[in-house]
């Protein structure tokens, strides 16, 4: 099996691809070339509730943030194993976000925050909240905010990014110091 970083790198090549199959998935397209791995990863093995909308209507329910950051979720991982791995022996990804990795078998977080950039973040304490992640992070950003009062609900990502852990934990401390700066 490849290595996590291996991986990592895979997706940071092809972060463009994966933005733009997550988009054709949100829209309805393609949905049975990972209907299998949703099935798998969904509760009690079955498909989740939103899957059948979506795939004949191109519309999710009107979801909550932090449901539409597991739909995300699941597509990435529905297209990383079909797709993007595709040819490699990476086996079954799991999605655990409880233990502060949302792909611990790739050792990457996975944030879709939507326009107001809100998300949650995974840090336990205020050192890890200054110093960041102790993984890589895929951001998508949604469109969730603008979309969200106008039904039905056609959600798009819109900009993405993988930060490597470092640049979380600039990108973490500059923006404390940001908002504790007096003046």
């Amino acid at each position: 099996m490849p290595s996590k970083e291996y991986l990592r790198e895979i997706i940071r090549r092809r972060q463009n691809d994966i933005a733009a199959a997550i988009n054709i998935a949100l829209r309805g397209k393609r949905l049975s070339a990972i209907e299998r791995v949703l099935k798998r990863i969904g509760r009690g093995e079955q498909l989740p509730h939103w899957y059948q909308n979506l795939k004949a209507h191109g519309e999710l329910p009107n979801l909550d943030g932090k449901t539409i950051g597991s739909v995300i979720e699941m597509l990435l991982v529905g297209i990383l194993e079909t797709s993007i791995f595709k040819g490699l022996d990476v086996g079954k990804l799991r999605i655990n976000p409880a233990r502060g990795v949302d792909l611990p078998d790739l050792d990457l977080g996975v944030k879709s925050p939507s326009e107001n950039y809100c998300t949650s973040e995974p840090f336990f304490s205020a050192y890890e909240r200054l110093l960041g992640g102790e993984c890589d992070v895929l951001v998508l950003l949604t469109d969730y905010q603008s979309k969200k009062n106008h039904p039905p609900l056609k959600l798009q990502i819109i900009n993405w990014r993988i930060l490597a852990r470092t640049k979380l934990r600039i990108a973490v401390s500059v923006r404390l110091l940001a908002n504790t700066a007096i003046g």
